[in-house]
C-alpha cells in the first residue's frame, strides 16, 4: 500500500513517467491487489491524455492496449468514466476532443468550438461529446454579445450561426444548457436580430425548467421578470407584429398560461388582443382591449388599440381623442393623429382633421424624418385643400373623450360610497389620498384612492358619491378606481350604519378615549372631538380597513347619546366580590381592576353593583368581562378596619 501512495503522490506532482514505472513494478509483484490496479490504471489514463495532446499515435495504441487489458475494480465509477474517455482518445481524431476540452478549460471557447465543429463535419463527434460542444457554444456566444453594447453585424451573424449549430446537437431537453441557449435567443430577439417565434417553435416551450418561471429580486428590491415570462412576452409581441397566423396559433396556449401565472403583467393581455384580432375574433379582442385599457388608462397606446377595434366610427373618434389627452411625447403619437384625422375628415370636421395632419408634418420635418405615407394619402384627398387647419385642442378632444371612458366601465355596476377625509403619506407628500366608505358585510368597508383619480372637487366628509372600481377579492386587496360621480339620491354617511358603544378607557396624557361596541367593533377618539367619560354611551359610525398587522376599525363619526348599549357589550351586575392581590373577582366572571378596588376600598364578600363591559385578555387570548363603574357597596357583615 505504501508503494500505491507513492505512485499517487508522483502523479499529483506531475511525475507521471516515474509513477508509471513504479506502478508497473508493483503489478509485477506476487501480491497485487485492487489498489495496484487502480494506480496503474490512473497512470495509463494520464499517459493516454498526454499522447493525445502530442498526437503520438504509437504511444496511444500502446497505452490503450495496456489499459484495456487491466481488470477494472468493481464499483469505481470515477475511474470507469475516465478509463472510457482515455480509451476513446486512441481512436482516430479523438485527440482533438482533448484539445477542445483544454481550450474550454482555458476559456478559449471559440477555438474549442472550431475543433468540435470540424469533428462534427467529419462525423467524428460522439453523442457524449455534444453537451460539451453545446456549453462551449453558449459561453462563446455569451462572450460575443457581451463584448459590446451594440455588437457588430459580424458578431450578430456568428451568434445566430452558433444558435443554429446548437439546435442540431443531441442534448437533453429540458436541461440547464437548453435554458441558457434560450436566454441567448431572447437577447438576440431583444435587439431585433432573431425571429423569436420561429426559434421557440423549434426550441419547444414545453422544455422550460421550473426555475425558468421564477422571478428574480435584486438587492435594491427590484423584481425582474422570469425567463419564461420575458421569452413568451417577446415572442408574442413579434408574432403579433408580423401577423403570422401559424406562430400566433402555436403561442396562444403559452400566452394564456402566462396570463394566469403572472396576472400583474398587463402586456400579455395587450398581446392577446392583437392575437385575437389577427385571428378574426373581434368581439373577444374588444373585451380584452377594454380590460387592458382599464389597467393603462393613462397611456395613449391603450386607447389607440381600443379605438382600432371599434365598429362605430363615433367610438373610434372618442378613443383616439382620449388617447391624445394622455401625456405623451409628440414623436410617439403621429400615427394616432393621422388615424383621428381620417375619422374626422369623414364626420364633418375637415378643419380639425387638417390641423392634426399639419401637426404631424411639422414635427416630422423638424425632426428630419420623411412624411408618412398615410399623411400623403390624406393630403391628396379633395377635402384637404379646401379646409383651413384648426390646431389640435384639448377642448375639442374633451367633447368626445367621455364616451371612450364609458366603454371601459359600462359593464361595471356603480357602487354607493361616502366621502372620508383626505391625507398625504409621510414619504409621498405630493400624493394626496382620499378615504371612501362603502357598504359591506359584516361592516362598512374603508378604501383608499388617489384624490386626483376621483376627479371631484370640493368634497365634504360624509358626502354621498358613487364609484366604479375593482375592490379585489378581500379587504386586504388594493382598490382600482375607474370612475366616480356625485350621488344626488343619497344622504351624508348613508353607507355607514350607526351603532352604540361605551367608553371603557380614557388616556388623558395622550388625549384619547377608547370606545367599544362589540368584539369586532372598537376605536379610538380624540378628546378634542368629543367630551365623554368612562361609562358614557357614544353613537358610532365605524368602518373596517386593512393594515399590515391585520384588519382594524376606524371611528368615522362619534356623538354622545342616551341610547342603551347592547347587553352583549355592557351589562349591569350585582354580586359579592372576592379580593386577591388587590384585584377583585366575582362569581359570575367579572374582573374588577385594582384602581376600582382601591377607590372603593373593597373587601372580601362585600356586595357590589355596577356595570361591566366586555374585555379582551391579551395574555389568555380570550374575551371576558371587566367592571366599568361601581354604583354602591352594600354591607354584608364585613368590618372595615378596627373599631
Amino acid at each position: 500500500m505504501s508503494e500505491t501512495k507513492e505512485i499517487f503522490r508522483l502523479r499529483k506532482a506531475g511525475e507521471v513517467d516515474q509513477a508509471y514505472t513504479l506502478a508497473k513494478e508493483a503489478m509485477a509483484g506476487p501480491d497485487t491487489d485492487d489498489w495496484d490496479v487502480r494506480a496503474l490504471s490512473w497512470c495509463l489514463v494520464d499517459l493516454l491524455k498526454r499522447a493525445a495532446r502530442q498526437n503520438d499515435r504509437a504511444r496511444l495504441s500502446t497505452f490503450a492496449g495496456e489499459l484495456e487489458a487491466l481488470p477494472l475494480p468493481a464499483g469505481d465509477d470515477i475511474l470507469e468514466n475516465q478509463r472510457r474517455f482515455a480509451l476513446s482518445l486512441a481512436e482516430k481524431g479523438r485527440h482533438e476532443i482533448l484539445s477542445a476540452r483544454n481550450h474550454s478549460k482555458a476559456g478559449r471557447y471559440e477555438q474549442a468550438c472550431r475543433l468540435y465543429h470540424d469533428l462534427l463535419a467529419r462525423d467524428a463527434l460522439y453523442p457524449a461529446d455534444h453537451p460539451g460542444y453545446g456549453w462551449d457554444l453558449y459561453r462563446w456566444t455569451k462572450d460575443i454579445l457581451s463584448a459590446s453594447e451594440t455588437p457588430a453585424p459580424a458578431a450578430i451573424g456568428q451568434a445566430r450561426r452558433n444558435l443554429n449549430i446548437y439546435m442540431k446537437l443531441s442534448v437533453d431537453r429540458p436541461s440547464p444548457l437548453h435554458s441558457c441557449m434560450l436566454k441567448i435567443a431572447w437577447q438576440l430577439a431583444s435587439g431585433n436580430h432573431l425571429d423569436l417565434p420561429a426559434f421557440v417553435g423549434l426550441w419547444g416551450l414545453e422544455n422550460l425548467l421550473p426555475d425558468d418561471y421564477d422571478r428574480f429580486t435584486t438587492t435594491d428590491g427590484k423584481t425582474l421578470p422570469a425567463l419564461a415570462e420575458k421569452v413568451v412576452q417577446r415572442a408574442a409581441k413579434d408574432a403579433a407584429a408580423a401577423g403570422n397566423p401559424r406562430a400566433i396559433t402555436a403561442l396562444m396556449p403559452h400566452l394564456e398560461a402566462m396570463m394566469v401565472r403572472y396576472p400583474d403583467n398587463v402586456w400579455f393581455r395587450q398581446n392577446l388582443v392583437k392575437f385575437l384580432t389577427s385571428l378574426g375574433r373581434q368581439d373577444e379582442a374588444r373585451e380584452q382591449a377594454i380590460l387592458f385599457a382599464r389597467e393603462k388608462s393613462q397611456e395613449f397606446w391603450a386607447w389607440d388599440l381600443l379605438g382600432d377595434l371599434q365598429v362605430d366610427p363615433n367610438l373610434r373618434v372618442a378613443c383616439y381623442c382620449k388617447g391624445l389627452l394622455c401625456p405623451s411625447e409628440e414623436g410617439f403619437v403621429g400615427r394616432l393623429r393621422l388615424k383621428l384625422a381620417r375619422e374626422l375628415s369623414t364626420q364633418g370636421y375637415p378643419a380639425e382633421a387638417r390641423g392634426e395632419i399639419e401637426t404631424v408634418l411639422t414635427h416630422r420635418v423638424k425632426s428630419g424624418y420623411r412624411v408618412p405615407r398615410e399623411a400623403e394619402e390624406l393630403m391628396a384627398a379633395p377635402w384637404y385643400m379646401g379646409a383651413t387647419a384648426a390646431p389640435p385642442s384639448k377642448k375639442f378632444y374633451l367633447r368626445f373623450a367621455g364616451r371612450a371612458e364609458e366603454i371601459l366601465f359600462e359593464d361595471i355596476d356603480w357602487i354607493d360610497a361616502c366621502v372620508g377625509d383626505s391625507f398625504t403619506i409621510e414619504r409621498e407628500k405630493r400624493k394626496t389620498l382620499r378615504r371612501l366608505y362603502i357598504a359591506d358585510k359584516p361592516m362598512t368597508r374603508e378604501i383608499t384612492v388617489p384624490e386626483r383619480a376621483l376627479g371631484l372637487k370640493n368634497l365634504k366628509p360624509g358626502q354621498p358619491v358613487r364609484i366604479k372600481a375593482d375592490l379585489g377579492a378581500s379587504i386586504s386587496d388594493r382598490t382600482k378606481l375607474y370612475s366616480a360621480a356625485l350621488r344626488d339620491d343619497g344622504v351624508f354617511h348613508d353607507t355607514l350604519h350607526e351603532i352604540v358603544g361605551v367608553v371603557d378607557h380614557v388616556n388623558f396624557p395622550k388625549g384619547v378615549l377608547h370606545v367599544i361596541a362589540g368584539r369586532e367593533i372598537d376605536g379610538v377618539i380624540d378628546l378634542s372631538e368629543i367630551n365623554a367619560s368612562i361609562g358614557d354611551h357614544i353613537a358610532l359610525r365605524v368602518a373596517r380597513y386593512s393594515t399590515r398587522k391585520g384588519v382594524r376599525t376606524r371611528v368615522v363619526t362619534a356623538t354622545p347619546t342616551d341610547v342603551e348599549v347592547d347587553e352583549t357589550v355592557c351589562r349591569r351586575f350585582r354580586t359579592t366580590v372576592r379580593i386577591s392581590n388587590g384585584m377583585g373577582f366575582t362569581d359570575d366572571g367579572i374582573f374588577i381592576p385594582p384602581d376600582i378596588v382601591r377607590s372603593h376600598d373593597m373587601q372580601d364578600d362585600e356586595l357590589v353593583s355596577g356595570r361591566a363591559v366586555i374585555n379582551f385578555n391579551k395574555k389568555k387570548r380570550s374575551w371576558g368581562w371587566k367592571a366599568l363603574t361601581i354604583d354602591a357597596l352594600q354591607d354584608t357583615g364585613v368590618v372595615h378596619g378596627r373599631e
